[in-house]
Parts: structure tokens; sequence; C-alpha cells
């Protein structure tokens, strides 16, 4: 801090300047990813492909390859998971996720207790530090903002006009369906209990 005001002189690190352009790429990934996160109801996706990430990073350390490619595997893996099991158990999404999250959690717990020696490496991996961001990391950031980005563009109708519908109505079957799954499973559970009841009203 001086008199003039403040001091930036600690942006000429390269250090420093990456944590920017993470947060910067993870700012915008995270707020475009999110709004459809928050519109399909699927708040509690963020935790369970989190730590599938951190299963597959474990497992990268644990074999012995890069742990980037293990979180990127997983995290792609529950991910394509969570709906078909909601469908084929006709179960909420929510419920879904959460068993995603539960099996994501132990076998990254599993994956800790093979690994040899120290666990300091992986629980670093675990914490993080957006100051240990490497140049590699902010080059995958901005590749990933990009693809995101172009989706998004092309989903909601500029370069198609029929796109933007399209984008909608999967989003309205989305939530529809698993509403429609969940009612249909209640009606079931209250069956018996309904017509036990008329069975009481028709002696009385």
């Amino acid at each position: 801090m001086t008199g003039a005001g403040m001091d930036f002189s600690i942006l000429q690190y390269h250090f420093m300047q990456n944590a920017i352009l993470a947060g910067l790429f993870g700012g915008i990934t995270c707020s475009v990813v999110g709004v459809f996160v928050v519109t399909m109801h699927l708040s509690f996706i963020g935790v369970c492909i989190a730590h599938a990430a951190f299963a597959g990073a474990l497992l990268g350390l644990w074999l012995g390859f890069n742990p980037l490619i293990g979180a990127l595997l997983f995290s792609l893996a529950s991910a394509a998971i969570i709906g078909p099991v909601a469908d084929r158990g006709e179960l909420n999404p929510d419920t879904s996720i959460g068993i995603v999250f539960s099996l994501m959690l132990g076998l990254a717990f599993l994956f800790m207790g093979l690994m040899p020696g120290a666990k300091t490496e992986a629980l670093n991996m675990f914490w993080g530090s957006i100051l240990t961001v490497t140049q590699q990391d902010i080059i995958f950031l901005a590749v990933i903002t990009g693809v995101i980005g172009g989706l998004v563009a092309i989903c909601s109708g500029r370069g198609h006009t029929g796109d933007s519908h399209f984008l909608r109505l999967a989003i309205l079957y989305w939530r529809n369906h698993h509403r429609f799954t969940a009612k249909h499973r209640w009606l079931a559970y209250l069956q018996p209990y309904s017509q036990s009841r008329s069975r009481c009203l028709l002696i009385a």
C-alpha cells in the first residue's frame, strides 16, 4: 500500500498472473454452467463431480499416471451415469447424485488407503491452492471455457434459430420427466393406503 494507492507490483510474478487467469476462466465457466444446474434443480451435482475428480486424481497418483487424466475420466463417468441411474431406478435426480457421490467418496478413501508411504501429495490435491496453478492448467481452463462458451452460444440461437427452442425443450423435458416419475412413484406408494381406506369407508 502506498500513499497514492494500491501497490500492484505483486502482479509481475507469474504465479499471481496464473492465479488471476485461473479465477477468470473458472468464474466464466462456473457461472455459465451454473445457470443450467440451477434450472434443472441439480445443485448437488457440483459436490458429486468434485469428489469424483478427487477419486480419479488419487487413482492416477496410486497407479502412476497423470492425475488430471484420472480426474477428467472420473468426472465424465459420474456425469454420464447420474441420468441413467435416475431413469432406470425411477429415482429423483438428487437421489442418483447422492448414490454416485457416496460411491466416489468411498473410492477416494480406498485409493488413498492403498497408496504407499506418506499421503502429502494426495492431501495437497484435496485442499489445493489457486497460487499453485501452472501454465498447463491455464491452457486447459481456457480450452474448457471456450468449448462451453461455444456450445452455449450455438444452443442459445446465435448460430441457428431453432437451437434455443431445442435447449428450452430439453430443460423442460428433464424437469417435467423427473417430476412425473416422482409423482408416479408416490402415487404407487399411496395406492394400497387409498384402497384400504376406501374399504373402511364402504364397511362403515
